[in-house]
């Protein structure tokens, strides 16, 4: 019975979130710790995988912890219940946006989700940054990151990189 909790909670997370992988975050982060799924230093080392590796954060955050409770079999079903809404949403919003692309009150109402997804993932950025920013090492670090990336704007990957050899060096 947990299994199909699991199931359609990812499935309305796919079905009521609007703006991508971060705002995911928030609802899986209440969800995932309410129901016991996973403790805030998994949520944070899921995290960081889901950032680490290809692909959406919001289906890679979904196969984690599909996986990480219930094996690979999980990880496919809880993929599958976050994917599926979104896919079928956007085919059909798809097809009405091209219908009414010109419409003015469409126009002004996507100006309005788009606002309101950027409070969304200030807030889950806020969320993630009191989980790992715990002392004042990751602050530095992650001061040190943060100018890196706007200052030189190379590839997410080399600050990932360099992510992971200062934090064996750093916590080592």
């Amino acid at each position: 019975m947990e299994f199909i909790l699991v199931i359609i909670e990812f499935f309305k997370i796919g079905l009521f979130t609007i703006g991508g992988g971060l705002v995911v975050l928030p609802l899986l982060q209440e969800i995932a710790f309410k129901n016991g799924w996973l403790t805030p230093d998994q949520f944070a080392n899921m995290l960081a995988v889901a950032q680490s590796t290809p692909g959406a954060i919001g289906i890679n955050t979904a196969t984690f912890v599909g996986h990480s409770i219930y094996g690979v079999v999980g990880g496919i079903f809880v993929t599958i219940a976050i994917i599926l809404p979104g896919s079928t949403l956007a085919v059909i919003v798809a097809h009405f946006i091209s219908i009414y692309k010109n419409n003015k009150y469409i126009k002004y109402a996507l100006s309005g989700i788009r606002i309101v997804v950027i409070g969304i993932v200030l807030a889950a950025i806020f969320n993630i940054a009191k989980i790992i920013i715990f002392d004042v090492k990751s602050v530095i670090l992650t001061i040190c990151i943060l100018i890196g990336v706007i200052k030189y704007k190379k590839h997410p990957i080399i600050y990932i990189f360099i992510g992971a050899v200062a934090g064996v060096i750093v916590y080592a």
